[in-house]
């Protein structure tokens, strides 16, 4: 083999609605970040492709002190569950396709352009899309990893002064391979810039309550806690949606205009719930470019402190109060045919 560094990797992602099953080949005719064809995704880590290689582990009377292998004897290849996590700077039209993965039936998208894709609460625990993963390890041989029939399990959003948003996206899939020929991988990248914290305070918002104030940045996570089920088959056979949790955490300056010094630790005291919107571009999210999250914040803590200045961490999770509930938005001009 040849020898290669960490820096010729390339990562790619493309998605169907044909099933679990279906394959993906990166060449012209399938779906990727805001145009047909463009797959690849820069990459801020160089994530391993878990196979996911589950093992029978077994010891058995067999007249010796030390473990044996072989056919029939203590292990056992069982079944797989492929699994990656992918971390990037985010924008709307890289985290289109992964909220769709994630959410599921829960998702929508506008008839004409600007395409807004909104994304809410599932009602069903099934599964309408999939998706093909690539980890392109050379141009000529049939030697690089792929994941198929793949869905978004989580993705965690974090920014924070002086950073874009950045994304934490993790997949478990239906099928793994190390012998994928990428020599006709069509590997163009998304060029359009990512969001930046500073420009959340610029041309976008932060609100509490109505209340527009600037905080140092957040942290949530959004968690379909889907799980595979296998039957008497290597590969799973569906992806089956459980409970859709968001955990996070903001700071909020005790200066911070109606929402400072106490307030919110009284919330937090009195078990009262605050709507937390935070976006970037237009506030109606209209506006190609335009990404924007809203949850409904139980606060599971808060404590006053800080350094250079006095502020109120508040962890949260999100609970729908019977009016608002999670919804998050991005808006591209590329119709990805969210049914």
């Amino acid at each position: 083999m040849a020898l290669r560094a960490p820096w010729q990797d390339i990562y790619a992602m493309s998605y169907q609605t044909e099933g679990i099953d279906s394959t993906i080949s990166f060449t012209s005719g399938f779906r990727g970040f805001g145009a047909d064809g463009v797959y690849a995704i820069p990459l801020n880590n160089h994530p391993h492709f878990d196979p996911g290689q589950n093992i029978i582990d077994q010891r058995k009377a067999i007249g010796i002190p030390v473990r044996r292998t072989g056919s029939g004897f203590e292990f056992q290849q069982a079944h797989r569950e492929p699994r990656t996590t992918y971390e990037f700077d985010a924008n709307a039209y890289l985290l289109a396709p992964f909220f769709w993965l994630l959410f599921q039936n829960g998702a929508s998208e506008g008839s004409s352009a600007p395409y807004a894709k909104t994304f809410t609460p599932y009602t069903s625990p099934d599964c309408e899309v999939w998706a093909s993963l690539l980890r392109k390890m050379s141009s000529s041989s049939a030697d690089s990893h792929v994941i198929h029939g793949a869905i978004v399990r989580s993705i965690r959003l974090t920014a924070e002064t002086g950073g874009p948003l950045r994304a934490t996206v993790e997949f478990i899939g239906y099928s793994w391979d190390d012998t994928f020929n990428a020599s006709s991988a069509i590997l163009n990248f998304s060029q359009t810039a990512p969001l930046l914290w500073k420009d959340a305070g610029n041309v976008a918002g932060i609100y509490v309550e109505s209340t527009n104030l600037n905080i140092r940045g957040f942290d949530i996570t959004f968690n379909n806690n889907a799980t595979a089920v296998y039957y008497s088959s290597q590969y799973p056979e569906k992806f089956v949606l459980g409970d859709l949790t968001v955990e996070g955490e903001i700071t909020v300056p005790w200066d911070a205009q109606t929402v400072g010094g106490n307030y919110l630790l009284n919330k937090f005291v009195n078990g009262e719930d605050v709507v937390l919107h935070i976006w970037w571009g237009s506030y109606a999210g209209n506006t190609v470019g335009d990404f924007s999250i809203k949850v409904n914040m139980r606060f599971t803590g808060a404590e006053v402190g800080g350094e250079t200045e006095t502020e109120v961490r508040l962890p949260f999770i999100h609970a729908f109060d019977g009016v608002n509930n999670i919804e998050v938005k991005c808006v591209d001009n590329y119709q990805m045919s969210i049914p």
